[in-house]
């Protein structure tokens, strides 16, 4: 398709623009070996609400694959700020100036499927990698934040995994922000985002910390990325953040820059998105997909239940117009994003017509 070329071209040449964040990677001498066999098959990085948990139960119905997955790591994102990745400014184990340490997050992910999902597999005097004793299974990282700390985990992602398979899932953003007010509600009513709020409420303090942060006024790459990187600071404490995590094409965007500085132009082999409204429908033809993607054999998927959805009131139209008028330029530009590789998003595809 001749538009999707030229639209590509354009493309390339706006992610060369967009500026990054860059680590020193330090390895080490047992990496490789690490490497073999404690990395997950695939991240699943987003976007939350967005279906990641009913596809991590689809993936633990293969015969190869962990039936107990286990919970989020949280492994890569600003949980672990100071103490496997550097941090900025303050008091912490690790300093600005220090290099991510390969062997020092992979040992973590070690530790971490070793407890969670090694438990009933381990021997009863070693407790040894998962993948130690079990060389045939493979497990996935399913931790929907990392999407959106778009400017930093994609470098953390590369530096401990240089070949990473991202697996995305997409949902309507309107519905994404209402379902994760209702999951923040229920969670984490007591903390701050949550606590006494509406939606309404949510959605307008969010609103001001992206304008505060200058990443609705953004104009070039450059400003958009230390834009989030300011917002992500303002919110480091607060849960609300119902609004920027559904701005899919700026982490996006963040997302492709650092992959395609690693891996080339051939950079999108290594993501798989899906849209999750496709796969609430049919569940069984993405599951399909997924497997090709991970390189696992094809498998007949028996449970096929849609998991964690929540039963709450549905959102005030009034607001909801509101909501689609502000995501429809975001839509828009994600689409546009996306079309040169191929992948159209419904929601996104009519609001780019």
């Amino acid at each position: 398709n001749v538009d999707n070329a030229q639209m590509l071209i354009v493309w390339n040449t706006t992610l060369a623009t967009v500026p990054y964040k860059r680590f020193n990677c330090r390895s080490c001498d047992d990496a490789a070996n690490l490497l073999d066999t404690d990395a997950p098959r695939a991240i699943i990085a987003g976007a939350m609400k967005g279906g990641t948990r009913s596809l991590l139960t689809y993936l633990s119905q293969h015969p190869q694959s962990f039936s107990d997955q286990g919970k989020e790591t949280h492994l890569l994102d600003n949980r672990q700020d100071g103490v496997l990745f550097p941090k900025e400014g303050g008091n912490s184990q690790r300093n600005e100036t220090d290099a991510i340490d390969r062997c020092l997050v992979l040992t973590a992910y070690k530790n971490a499927f070793t407890k969670k999902i090694g438990k009933q597999r381990k021997s009863q005097d070693d407790e040894v990698s998962v993948l130690d004793t079990h060389e045939e299974h493979v497990f996935f990282d399913k931790s929907p934040s990392y999407i959106a700390f778009s400017h930093v985990v994609p470098q953390r992602v590369l530096c401990t995994f240089p070949h990473a398979k991202i697996i995305l899932i997409l949902r309507n953003p309107v519905d994404r922000a209402y379902s994760h007010f209702q999951h923040c509600h229920k969670k984490f009513h007591h903390e701050e985002g949550c606590h006494g709020r509406t939606f309404e409420e949510c959605v307008e303090s969010d609103l001001e910390g992206l304008t505060s942060a200058g990443v609705l006024d953004a104009s070039t790459p450059g400003e958009e990325y230390e834009a989030w990187v300011r917002y992500h600071s303002q919110r480091r404490a607060n849960r609300n953040m119902m609004v920027a995590k559904s701005l899919y094409a700026i982490q996006l965007q963040q997302w492709f820059a650092v992959f395609r500085d690693h891996f080339g132009d051939e950079f999108m082999k290594q993501f798989l998105i899906l849209e999750s409204e496709e796969m609430h429908a049919h569940k069984k033809d993405v599951y399909g997909r997924v497997l090709d993607f991970v390189g696992l054999p094809q498998h007949e998927l028996v449970e096929d239940g849609f998991y964690h959805v929540g039963d709450y009131e549905p959102m005030a139209k009034k607001t909801r117009r509101k909501l689609e008028k502000f995501f429809r330029p975001h839509n828009r530009r994600l689409q546009q994003l996306l079309s040169p590789f191929g992948i159209e998003i419904s929601w996104a595809k009519e609001d780019d017509s």
